[in-house]
């Protein structure tokens, strides 16, 4: 008789009632004449499917086999991912330069993303600045009405400008100008 699917005959027994148990990492198909047989590396089986297993599983996408013989997969290690089943190692996790911002993280199954980091124009000033997982945010600079506003701070790159109203005369008084000459003195003969 043949040996049921995950089990084989010790050498030279030809009884089923002599069957054993595959090991771990191992596998049988029903009544296979080879016995037990590794598992390819990228495949396992694992210790409580292995008296049961006809063929080997494939390791899932952000594990690894790398040696034959497999009774479970190893997940990639920090800073690795691999997106394909059955692989036997895991590949190294772009990263994002000092122009970059991270849009999405890596995931043992999915590599990260990187995007160029905003640039303010010299409209804009930084309000929020970028961080290795946020984009900076530019904003509009506030323009201050000629006719109505004053500007009594200048802005900077991470700061607006500041504008004031003009402060309205009264009956009988008037508007000074800022003099930017000297004065001169009168002359005399």
């Amino acid at each position: 008789d043949n040996c049921a699917v995950g089990k084989t005959s010790p050498a030279g027994s030809t009884v089923s009632t002599a069957c054993v148990a595959c090991a771990a990492g191992n596998f049988a198909a029903a009544g296979d004449a080879l016995g037990c047989q590794n598992c390819a590396v990228g495949k396992f089986v694992a210790v409580a499917n292995s008296a049961t297993k006809a063929t080997c599983d494939v390791c899932a996408a952000g594990k690894t086999a790398a040696a034959d013989n497999a009774s479970a997969c190893d997940t990639c290690a920090h800073e690795t991912w691999q997106d394909l089943g059955g692989q036997t190692s895991c590949d190294a996790t772009t990263k994002c330069t000092s122009l970059e911002w991270e849009t999405v993280p890596y995931t043992a199954s999915s590599d990260r993303m990187c995007r160029a980091l905003a640039r303010c124009t010299a409209e804009e000033f930084e309000q929020t600045a970028a961080t290795t997982t946020s984009n900076r945010v530019c904003t509009t600079l506030t323009q201050c009405n000629e006719e109505t506003q004053w500007q009594t701070t200048a802005h900077g790159s991470t700061w607006d400008r500041v504008c004031q109203d003009l402060t309205a005369c009264t009956e009988g008084s008037q508007r000074s100008e800022e003099h930017t000459s000297e004065l001169q003195s009168p002359i005399t003969s």
